[in-house]
């Protein structure tokens, strides 16, 4: 996948809003993406030196699978198609046919499947944990899931502990077993604690949101700034300067509390969308509306994008599919990570240096393994965003611009007619 990589690295450095053709070259990029039936040629292509065409991997796959598992699915030519799709277990089914360990299962659904892989808080994939580090079958993992299964009915029913099992330490406790017999009790013992999972991550968002949104936080920080700046552009002087202005956005700004603490309006305000603007989006207050269907943002990063019923569905705890949840993990450490750098302690703004960029990708990363998540890909259209965000010099300017461009685009789409944007949109 090196030339399908490296011009998404490519476009991700050389793209400049600034551009007058920014907008077709983000409709060149958006419908580069490989769907899954590409990615997954691409990954057979380079793993076993075949060809990518579907002609070639599918009486291969069609092979590897009556080998492994003993029966082939039906439809894989769909896997191939515009549209292809297919379900979690048909996936870890791929890697039992692979014969993939857990190294190379990570990589497979962080390249093809565009997910993470073992979520060890489910009891199947606890055991496929299992079966990949052991090289056992998946007739095997089947056997092994019943058996859980069963012990755990004739089981004395308990109560989940108090101490909230974390993915992490799952995986470790299971990796440290040497035999079947020491799965199956665990899992079977503790079946109890297995039905909540994303407890890291969610706790990630919940830290993340409280650094944004405290009182004297992130987003009111920036909020106020960013009012104070746009009230200088009729009273700054032709001779102020950065740190005269700071000074007086120091003196003369009153910190008054801001609706900061509401997720609607902190969303706003990541998002870069004024206030008023975004009444006009539905009694829902939401954003979706616009992104289905744009030509500059990618059908799956379109999939589950952050919205206020999801940050409020993690600030209450409860579970929701893990690509949603990721994505606001993505966006909120996105967000932390520049509006902490970006502003000083004297209230003034600064460009992104050239090393910020790897320390965001560092700092974002690291947050997405210890949550339990694959880390930033170029070859997923959501991520992406936010990789080509980062090498500019103001990273968050960038992503509100681009959001802004996919307002225009949507409405310019749905109405034919040029549209004047509000100035926050600009």
């Amino acid at each position: 996948m090196s030339d399908y990589t490296d011009y998404l690295e490519d476009s991700a450095e050389r793209l400049d809003p600034t551009d007058e053709v920014f907008v077709p070259k983000l409709r060149e990029i958006c419908t580069s993406f490989h769907g899954f039936g590409t990615a997954l040629g691409e990954y057979l292509a380079e793993r076993f030196a075949i060809s990518s065409e579907p002609e070639v991997c599918i009486p291969f796959l069609e092979e590897k699978f009556k080998q492994n598992i003993g029966r082939k699915p039906r439809n894989m030519d769909r896997w191939f198609g515009p549209r292809g799709k297919i379900q979690r277990e048909t996936a870890f089914q791929i890697v039992f046919a692979l014969d993939l360990d857990v190294t190379q299962t990570d990589d497979f659904f962080r390249r093809v499947y565009l997910d993470r892989s073992f979520n060890c808080h489910d009891i199947r994939e606890a055991v496929y944990y299992f079966c990949r580090m052991q090289n056992l079958s998946y007739a095997h993992a089947q056997d092994l899931i019943c058996c859980v299964m069963q012990k755990a009915e004739e089981a004395e029913r308990k109560a989940p502990s108090s101490e909230r099992l974390y993915t992490q330490s799952i995986r470790n406790e299971i990796s440290a077993m040497t035999g079947e017999d020491q799965l199956v009790t665990y899992l079977s013992e503790n079946y109890a604690d297995f039905a909540y999972s994303q407890v890291t991550a969610q706790d990630k968002i919940r830290e993340l949101w409280n650094d944004i949104t405290k009182e004297d936080g992130l987003a009111m920080w920036e909020s106020k700034y960013l009012s104070y700046v746009s009230s200088l552009h009729s009273s700054k002087t032709a001779d102020s300067t950065d740190a005269e202005d700071a000074a007086r956005f120091r003196d003369e700004t009153p910190a008054v509390k801001t609706e900061s603490d509401s997720v609607w309006s902190t969303l706003a305000q990541i998002f870069g969308l004024d206030q008023k603007e975004m009444k006009g989006f539905g009694r829902n207050r939401s954003i979706k509306p616009i992104l289905v269907g744009s030509s500059i943002l990618n059908t799956m990063a379109e999939s589950d994008f952050p919205d206020r019923d999801g940050i409020q569905k993690v600030l209450h705890r409860r579970p929701m599919e893990h690509d949603r949840v990721r994505k606001i993990l993505v966006l909120l450490s996105f967000y932390r990570f520049w509006a902490a750098r970006l502003y000083d302690e004297s209230g003034a703004k600064s460009d992104a240096a050239a090393k910020d960029a790897a320390d965001c990708f560092y700092t974002m990363n690291s947050l997405l393994l210890e949550a339990g998540f694959q880390e930033l890909y170029l070859g997923n259209p959501y991520d992406w965003i936010f990789l080509w965000c980062m090498n500019d010099e103001e990273p968050l300017d960038t992503f509100r611009y681009y959001l802004g461009e996919v307002f225009a685009t949507h409405i310019e789409e749905t109405s034919g007619a040029d549209v004047e944007l509000p100035s926050d949109l600009q």
